[in-house]
């Protein structure tokens, strides 16, 4: 399985046009390109925000894009799109976009000359499984027991990390943990 999503990520690599004067996907530059204070009004209603560690690495280690191949088993489903883009500090740099998606997963890479870093994540999937067994399909209490939170009416808790360079939102439906947004200022 392995080898096919690196045939499969080499594929699109080599198929990739990747002349930066030409390309006009500005697709990839807008994903969750919210500000800080947009995105906290986007979700202020109904909203508790807790500061807690587990924000720092929600997947329990730092995901690069070598784990997709764990996330996307269904590769038949499997979108990617690479984008370069400008580096934002020096204009003789090209940094690079990495976007892997499905119906019900996307993630997004930014790839500078020094590391790779996820910038963000919307997950709407129980196969993928997050740090303390945290996924799709958990129940409230359970989801705030294992983070030892107290209770809350609220149905979208926002957990931010001690840093506020990443904040991710869980949101429940009827109990149950619906969807997970996961977000990483890379700057």
């Amino acid at each position: 399985m392995n080898t096919k999503f690196i045939v499969i990520l080499c594929f699109f690599l080599v198929s990739c046009e990747l002349d930066i004067q030409n390309n006009t996907n500005t697709d990839l530059v807008t994903v969750n390109k919210l500000t800080k204070d947009e995105h906290t009004t986007l979700y202020k209603k109904n909203k508790k925000n807790v500061h807690h560690d587990f924000a720092n690495f929600p997947f329990g280690f730092p995901l690069g894009i070598e784990d997709m191949d764990k996330l996307f088993t269904d590769f038949d489903s499997l979108k990617v799109k690479i984008t370069p883009i400008e580096n934002k500090y020096d204009d003789e740099l090209v940094d690079t976009l990495y976007y892997f998606s499905s119906q019900k997963k996307q993630f997004l890479f930014y790839k500078s000359t020094q590391a790779t870093f996820l910038n963000s994540a919307m997950i709407m999937d129980s196969s993928v499984i997050l740090n303390r067994g945290i996924h799709i399909g958990i129940s409230k209490s359970v989801f705030l027991e294992k983070l030892n939170l107290d209770s809350t009416k609220t149905d979208t808790l926002q957990i931010v990390g001690d840093e506020e360079y990443a904040e991710h939102t869980f949101y429940f439906e009827k109990n149950s943990l619906s969807r997970i947004e996961i977000y990483h200022n890379v700057e």
